[in-house]
């Protein structure tokens, strides 16, 4: 009472009409920073303030921010971040990024193995068994190739099959081994091959097939064992890995089952048939006539001058 004059508010405070008897303070979220005033203004977004009276607003640190009038940041939520101080909103973390923590100033790249397929992730997703990812920030895994695998989660690169083992499309989480009568000696196949005619594999996941041993053949491709080697019939032969027998030449033959070469006729013989599977099957030279050698399929007969009276003759004499 009895004051000759009005006192100024001092800044961060205010009167909003006339006759106050004194000055009310900004309350928390706003200042002034003009002495005299009439009104208190609002934090702007990304800057706060936790008390009353104030003439200023302080700035959210990196990782928070604020609404207008704010008497406290926020910190960002797991998968959010901010990087500059004073910032109004968090931004989401980019696929093949994430952010485990609340109040993140920046976002770490999903590691080689891993991936984050959206924005806003909070953790990073392993790949799974029969994918990979060989680089760190990426937003899916790749199936492993044909011919490869991947068998854990997780992984970063994919297993090259080994030899007698596939992997007959993309994805898949191990190899299979070639069954019986299949083989392959490749790593990193898609496939396996038959056994060849002559050959077979009675076992699981082999790189090579066993040979029809000689005397013996096989017309069966993809054979499993070794019974579907057949023996050669009489008049035939066989060297070792073959599909099929064959016939003994003109002047030999073969009486048993089995055989791995064919005998010759003997010399003063002859055989101008194929496929004999007899000795019987060897003809003696008619007199006139001789054979010089074993398995000749026909006679010759003597030259002028000289003279064979006898059948089965090896030489003329004079």
């Amino acid at each position: 009472t009895g004051s000759s004059s009005c006192s100024i508010c001092s800044a961060g405070q205010f009167t909003s009409g006339s006759g106050a008897p004194n000055c009310s303070s900004c309350v928390a979220g706003q200042y002034n920073n003009a002495s005299g005033s009439s009104s208190c203004i609002s934090c702007s977004p990304g800057t706060f303030m936790n008390t009353t009276g104030s003439s200023l607003c302080s700035i959210c640190a990196a990782g928070q921010y604020s609404t207008q009038g704010s008497s406290y940041c926020s910190s960002c939520s797991t998968g959010q971040y901010n990087s500059a101080p004073g910032s109004p909103l968090c931004n989401l973390c980019s696929a093949g990024a994430y952010s485990s923590l609340t109040g993140s100033s920046s976002c770490s790249v999903c590691s080689a193995g891993q991936f984050s397929s959206g924005s806003g992730s909070s953790g990073c997703s392993s790949c799974i068994a029969g994918e990979y990812s060989s680089m760190s920030g990426l937003v899916s895994c790749i199936p492993c190739s044909a011919g490869t695998f991947a068998n854990k989660t997780g992984s970063s690169s994919c297993i090259i099959c080994a030899t007698g083992q596939y992997a007959s499309g993309s994805g898949f989480p191990n190899c299979s081994s070639c069954v019986p009568g299949l083989y392959n000696s490749k790593s990193g196949s898609y496939n396996c091959t038959p056994c060849s005619a002559g050959t077979y594999t009675k076992e699981i996941g082999s790189t090579v097939c066993s040979i029809c041993a000689a005397g013996l053949y096989s017309t069966v491709s993809g054979a499993s064992s070794a019974s579907t080697c057949t023996p050669c019939y009489p008049g035939s032969f066989s060297i070792s890995n073959e599909g099929s027998c064959r016939n003994c030449p003109s002047g030999t033959y073969s009486s048993i089952e089995g055989a791995s070469y064919c005998i010759a006729c003997a010399a003063g013989k002859y055989n101008s048939d194929e496929g004999a599977s007899a000795l019987e099957s060897c003809i003696d030279c008619q007199p006139g006539f001789f054979s010089s050698s074993p398995g000749l399929p026909n006679c010759t007969s003597c030259a002028a001058g000289w003279y064979s009276n006898i059948s089965g003759a090896s030489v003329c004499p004079q």
